[in-house]
């Protein structure tokens, strides 16, 4: 491995979404879904909600939000 190819364990979103998940966690929260603690870290509810939301809007259930993903729970 190189020292340019960077493994990244955690995908993120990209861009100017990056760093925004605590206002992701409320989003869902006041949709109701169960995130866990609101605190800018994606822990095992975090996930669950992500990927029953990706699976209502037909998505790849991955537990990993993208700027789709984003867009439509933040309302864009």
């Amino acid at each position: 491995l190189r020292s340019d190819q960077a493994i990244e364990t955690t995908p993120r979103l990209e861009g100017e979404l990056h760093n925004t998940e605590e206002q992701l966690q409320q989003a869902l929260a006041n949709k109701g879904y169960d995130v866990g603690d609101i605190d800018g870290k994606i822990g095992k509810a975090m996930r669950q909600a992500v990927k029953d939301v990706q699976v209502k809007m037909g998505l790849p259930a991955d537990s990993y939000p993208d700027r789709e993903f984003f867009q439509h729970v933040m309302g864009g």
